[in-house]
């Protein structure tokens, strides 16, 4: 079974609500209350090859809101993408795993990942947008 997290939907009612404050610092903020072993994970991660993700970070989400319709639409077509190859490969998958798709920091596109003690694919609107 594939499990969809999408958390785009989330975060920009979050961010909306919150962009008073500076965009990355809403970002922190999200991920560390609502998804503290994600924000973990992508942190852990990037601190371990040295990369300076806050600041990669702040020029990424720097003009978050012009970039909002084509997240929208990135995200659509993700999702309409996996329910196209689960229809087609659920006879085939016999394990489990799980696609979180988010705005993140800029970094990584996607990647697998074991996450929570689940095989688990990472989709950052974010960097994707940017590799157009």
């Amino acid at each position: 079974m594939i499990k969809i997290v999408n958390l785009f939907d989330e975060f920009l009612n979050f961010y909306l609500k919150n962009k008073v404050q500076d965009k990355f610092n809403i970002w922190e903020k999200f991920y560390k209350e609502r998804y503290e072993n994600l924000y973990l994970k992508l942190v852990e991660d990037l601190n371990k090859d040295n990369i300076d993700y806050k600041e990669i970070g702040k020029i990424n989400l720097f003009d978050f809101e012009r970039k909002i319709n084509k997240l929208e639409e990135i995200k659509d077509n993700i999702l309409k993408v996996y329910d196209e190859i689960y229809k087609i490969g659920k006879d085939y998958i016999n394990f489990d795993f799980q696609i979180i798709i988010y705005i993140g920091s800029g970094i990584s596109a996607g990647w697998a990942t074991l996450f929570e003690k689940n095989l688990t694919i990472l989709f950052d609107l974010i960097k994707i947008d940017e590799l157009n």
